[in-house]
């Protein structure tokens, strides 16, 4: 028995050990602008300098504390902040992969583990966050929903833990997990058979212990060491969608959708379908899973946050399981094995090489500003003084090479800014504003895009460089001034 288990398991591993190469070689230099963010407050961290993206200014402005303390600890000479973070979002997507994979046979659905082993980790939407802390968040959650069903609460709780220090609305998982062991308690109460498991008996201390200490422990630090516990980043993030220039979170979703809108996206829109015909047929435990998507999406839409496309990819796992729900109803009802495994094998192949291609290809979608921020980043470190402060729109990929104090037109670093975000303003209204209060010694500039601060950097500065986008694949050009206020 053992060696069957064996080799059942050995299958399914190999394909991951493929997957993990093919992420490591194409995605081992990709980037965009917002993890960079966090990359910066982690290099702070490390060189002394505190938990800070300003130095000398404690504001949390990074959501997820457990990646920045990764980053920070796992540094080393022979990878750079941005290739070590990509390194660990490919071991993350690929644990992510496993985890759902072993769901799938612990509620005997194995052809839905076998999909979202094939799938999640080449889901393009889930690879363009290579280098965030999503794919860490995402797998941190599937675990944690292993560990509950299985009985191992203490784990599910401390994974619950980490997942809500990778990112903040990891509380919904704990949210949904929670009230599913409270109804388990409701139903053996009433002398109903248990719709778990694992059938639960009272409260579980140990979970709850290791669920809550970390929590507290970080809230406390935040508290003290910040002012607040929660990131400015959220306020900043639901002020933009307020603005009539930036679609909410809902209204976004149609973008992203459009992305997709092609073969074998719409095949596995169709098994999703399937599978929730599955879902509610079979009354399936994959519902307790498949909460967690949905929860998700009710309370990124009721918050109203802007719609980064990083904000949907969370989504993809309940996509991939719906999907895979798909694959199981249909090859359970075909005869016999031939059937299966025709079904199985024209899946595969309707699916996997496009997904494949994909990965290949991504490399050419990379961030046409990496290149163009890059050098703009270590210009401004290389040509300014090192208290010089610099005012920009995107902080990220410069700031994190710039290593200058930096006056944020979006709001993300100063939430000051973020409090005159409305319906009515634009981006170039916060940045008119943010130059009128902070008087940045620097200014680097879109050309052409705030007509009227461009204006006002004619009158009080001066041109220090310039950085023509085509120069680095970029559609933009940039320039730096030197202002005397």
């Amino acid at each position: 028995m053992r060696r069957k288990i064996t080799l059942s398991l050995a299958l399914p591993a190999a394909w991951l050990g493929v997957v993990l190469a093919g992420l490591l070689v194409f995605l081992r230099h990709w980037g965009y602008d917002d993890p960079y963010i966090t990359y910066r407050y982690a290099e702070n961290l490390r060189s002394g300098l505190g938990f800070v993206y300003n130095p000398g200014t404690r504001t949390l402005s990074t959501t997820t504390p457990l990646w920045t303390l990764l980053l920070a600890v796992l540094r080393n000479p022979w990878l750079d902040m941005p290739v070590l973070a990509d390194v660990l979002s490919a071991l993350s997507l690929v644990a992510g992969a496993w985890g759902l994979f072993l769901l799938g046979r612990r509620w005997e659905t194995p052809w839905a583990g076998w999909t979202a082993l094939l799938v999640y980790p080449l889901f393009p939407l889930l690879l363009s966050t290579t280098g965030s802390e999503t794919p860490l968040y995402l797998t941190l959650g599937i675990w944690a929903v292993l560990a509950y069903v299985e009985g191992r609460y203490a784990w599910s709780g401390l994974l619950l833990a980490l997942t809500t220090l990778a990112r903040p609305d990891g509380i919904l998982l704990a949210g949904v997990l929670g009230a599913d062991y409270l109804w388990g308690c409701l139903r053996q109460q009433k002398g109903q058979p248990p719709a778990r498991e694992a059938v639960p008996r009272g409260l579980p201390w140990g979970g709850l212990a290791a669920f809550g200490i970390p929590l507290l422990l970080w809230g406390g630090f935040a508290w003290t060491y910040f002012g607040n516990p929660l990131p400015v980043t959220l306020a900043a993030k639901r002020a933009q969608g307020r603005m009539a220039i930036s679609p909410d979170f809902f209204a976004g979703l149609g973008r992203v959708l459009g992305w997709y809108n092609r073969h074998p996206y719409l095949l596995l829109a169709a098994l999703a379908l399937l599978g929730a015909v599955f879902l509610w047929r079979e009354r399936s435990r994959w519902a307790l899973f498949l909460a967690w998507p949905l929860v998700y999406f009710a309370a990124y839409a009721l918050l109203g946050v802007s719609s980064y496309f990083w904000y949907y990819a969370p989504l993809v796992p309940g996509l991939v399981v719906l999907a895979g729900l798909g694959v199981e109803g249909l090859i359970r009802r075909a005869a016999g094995w031939p059937y299966r495994w025709l079904i199985a094998v024209f899946l595969v192949l309707a699916v996997l090489p496009w997904l494949g291609r994909s990965l290949v290809r991504m490399p050419q979608h990379n961030d046409k500003r990496l290149r163009a921020y890059r050098a703009a980043g270590v210009w401004l470190r290389e040509n300014t003084p090192p208290d010089a402060s610099v005012g920009m729109l995107e902080v990220g990929i410069i700031g994190y090479y710039a290593r200058r104090p930096v006056v944020d037109f979006a709001g993300l670093i100063q939430p000051e800014v973020a409090a005159q975000m409305n319906a009515a303003s634009t981006y170039q209204d916060t940045a008119l504003w943010a130059v009128e209060r902070y008087h940045p010694d620097y200014l680097l500039l879109h050309d052409g895009l705030f007509p009227r601060l461009e204006e006002t950097a004619e009158r009080f500065c001066e041109p220090a460089h310039r950085f023509r986008g085509a120069d680095y694949g970029y559609n933009a050009n940039l320039t730096v001034y030197a202002c005397h206020w």
